[in-house]
């Protein structure tokens, strides 16, 4: 397996609810405060799929804490929903990446185009 992403997926861990009112939730996933050069190149893309879902309203994420501040719409969507596609997305994500560390020898470029386009997937 490529180093760079075993070591992520090694690292990474899940997404934790820190905390929540209605309209608001703060959520840390796990691997983005150890490896933040890694999170800051697919932030953006992230960030946008997020604005994309029904409700929220914005999406910050902190690259020094790991910490994810949603707000969003309450009339339009709730935590429930909105914790279901990240976690689901995340699954995702790191089965990606396993799938991605078992092809031989892929450059640092060529996964960062690759996680780029996952995303743009989800």
């Amino acid at each position: 397996m490529n180093p760079l992403i075993e070591a992520y997926v090694n690292h990474v861990g899940r997404i934790r609810v820190v905390h929540s009112l209605p309209g608001r939730l703060r959520v840390n996933i796990g691997g983005v405060k150890q490896f933040p050069e890694a999170a800051a190149k697919f932030a953006d893309l992230f960030r946008e799929r997020l604005l994309k879902l029904p409700g929220v309203t914005s999406a910050e994420l902190c690259l020094v804490t790991g910490n994810l501040l949603l707000r969003y719409d309450p009339e339009k969507t709730c935590e429930a929903v909105i914790r279901a596609w990240l976690e689901t997305s995340w699954q995702a994500f790191l089965r990606f990446l396993k799938g991605l560390g078992d092809v031989s020898g892929p450059d640092e470029p060529g996964v960062a185009a690759a996680v780029a386009r996952f995303v743009a997937t989800l």
